[in-house]
Parts: C-alpha cells; sequence; structure tokens
C-alpha cells in the first residue's frame, strides 16, 4: 500500500510499482525480481561489504577533523576504496585494504564542489614517523592565501 505525505509524494508499493523519493525528487521503479547468485556475484558482494565498511572507518576517522563534504563524498570513497582493495594480487575474498595499492586514495576531495588546492594554494605534508605517528607539517598562512565566496572567517583543525 502506498501512502501520500504532507508533500503529496508517494511512499510505497502498488502492485509490482515501488514509489520513494531520492534527492527531491519522487521515482517509481517495479519491484526487483528474484536472483540466483553465482559463486562470483556473492564474492563481488561480499568485497564491496568490506570495501564500504573500510571507507565508513574511514569517513568516521575524518570525521572530527573534516565534519563538511559535498554529499557524494560516501560513494567516491567506497570506490576509491574498492580499486584500492582490487588492486591486490591476491585472489578474491582473500584480500584486504593492506594487501591493495593506496595510490587510488592520493588526491581524493571530501568536498568535489570545494577542493582543497582551489581553496588552499598551500600544501601540507604528511608523512608516517618510524614510531607509526603521523606527522603533518602545515606551512604558515596569511589570511590572502585562503579563497573562498561563502564565509569571511575560518578555522583550521
Amino acid at each position: 500500500m502506498a501512502l501520500i505525505d504532507r508533500r503529496g509524494v508517494l511512499h510505497g508499493s502498488v502492485s509490482n510499482m515501488v514509489y520513494r523519493s531520492y534527492r527531491g525528487q519522487q521515482i517509481a521503479q517495479l519491484k526487483p525480481a528474484k536472483v540466483k547468485q553465482t559463486v562470483t556475484s556473492k564474492e563481488a558482494g561480499l568485497e564491496f561489504g568490506l570495501a564500504s565498511s573500510t571507507a565508513r572507518a574511514i569517513r568516521q576517522a575524518f570525521a572530527n577533523v573534516f565534519p563538511g563534504n559535498d554529499g557524494r563524498m560516501s560513494n567516491r570513497l567506497t570506490v576509491a576504496v574498492r580499486k584500492c582493495i582490487a588492486s591486490s594480487d591476491k585472489e578474491r575474498g582473500e584480500r584486504d585494504i593492506h594487501d591493495g595499492d593506496l595510490s587510488f586514495l592520493r588526491g581524493f576531495q571530501f568536498n568535489a564542489n570545494s577542493p582543497m588546492d582551489a581553496v588552499l594554494p598551500i600544501r601540507p605534508a604528511a608523512e608516517l614517523t618510524s614510531e607509526n605517528q603521523l606527522r603533518i607539517n602545515l606551512p604558515a598562512i596569511k589570511k590572502q592565501d585562503i579563497k573562498s565566496a561563502y564565509c569571511g572567517e575560518y578555522l583550521i583543525r
């Protein structure tokens, strides 16, 4: 049974149609048919789940440092992590992010609408010390170095 909410948007199903809203649009789609999964499709699904949970852990680690994103960042990050995992030489089901090539994460932007190199031309340098500590060196910043049309005050965490 489909219901109409206060804004006049249908939610639910009628016969084989499912009504829902996504990003402000109303969508009607057919109910998915039963699919018999092969072993390879199950392996692909498990690997995607691994990529998704790994990307979530990365997002949570950066949430305190970088709370803003463009709304599609989680999808882009999952795709980048999936590429890292797929670059491993191990067989599917045996590989994870530690076996892959992390270069797919290089240059990743949390907010594609405001890339860091366009807003702040000064490049921070990051390195991993021998004690497994992350050391970040940020050169001195002048107010005129920060380019933004959105606000007049900035906070660097």
